[in-house]
């Protein structure tokens, strides 16, 4: 409500017209969406898609990025755009400052304190060369969207509109699975190829669990692995999978306790 508000769609006619129209359904919010992440992805499924996906009156998506090419027609359709992460600076920024001059309400939107990400992530050098862009957009949105109060705080003196839309396990998606009972018992980690340097924080403390409990308990890497675990006695390694719903599907399968 509040963005069809900022766009200049709150309803103020008179009260026969508001009657009539309550029997007749009311047009979709429209939602442009400018990301580097193709919508089935982790990001762009739980920070935008499945939440919009739960709003009710029901939300229409525009999708702004497809195969590397930038739709710049549907912002003309949309009552409300949002940018997400790193579609920013660069070849993007063109079209960041055509997004900022359209008149329409415009949601930065990110779950990583993107110009502080440590060294040990590969895309730690990239995310500071855009700090610039990034903070700019900040003070420039019309609001922001963050992941935890840390987030917000962090950012707060430079944008007052800053909402925190926590990440949520969407129940469709996910359901509650039987408990397992049998031994071994399947301890699991899940995780993009950038967290090897987390999982370092628990090697030693795994290697003392399997050298406690032997053949009585196994390890599950889903994602990420340090060669260190890799040896683990039972230890099994798990490619990687970009697609959010294939991802949680699996995890669901695989008979994982902790």
């Amino acid at each position: 409500w509040k963005c069809r508000q900022q766009a200049g769609l709150t309803d103020h006619s008179g009260s026969a017209a508001k009657d009539d129209r309550a029997l007749m359904p009311s047009p979709p919010l429209k939602v442009a969406i400018f990301s580097l992440d193709k919508p089935e992805w982790a990001c762009a499924q739980i920070r935008i898609i499945a939440p919009l996906q739960h709003m009710d009156p029901k939300v229409k998506i525009l999708w702004g990025v497809t195969n590397n090419t930038i739709n710049m027609d549907m912002v003309a359709e949309a009552d409300l755009i949002v940018i997400q992460r790193f579609f920013i600076g660069n070849k993007a920024q063109f079209f960041v400052e055509a997004l900022l001059a359209s008149g329409k309400p415009v949601i930065y939107e990110f779950d990583d304190l993107l110009f502080d990400i440590p060294e040990s992530n590969p895309h730690s050098a990239g995310a500071k060369a855009l700090a610039p862009h990034i903070m700019d957009l900040v003070r420039r949105a019309s609001a922001v969207t963050v992941s935890t109060e840390e987030l917000r705080n962090a950012l707060f003196p430079s944008n007052r509109n800053i909402c925190v839309l926590p990440n949520l396990f969407d129940e469709q998606l996910w359901k509650k699975g039987t408990e397992n009972t049998s031994e071994p018992v399947v301890i699991a980690y899940a995780g993009t190829p950038t967290h090897g340097t987390d999982l370092l924080l628990i090697e030693e403390a795994l290697e003392k669990i399997s050298a406690r409990y032997g053949d009585k308990v196994t390890f599950l890497f889903i994602g990420c692995a340090t060669e260190r675990l890799r040896r683990l006695s039972g230890a099994k390694t798990v490619n990687f999978t970009g697609s959010y719903a294939s991802y949680a599907e699996n995890i669901q399968k695989t008979g994982i306790d902790i």
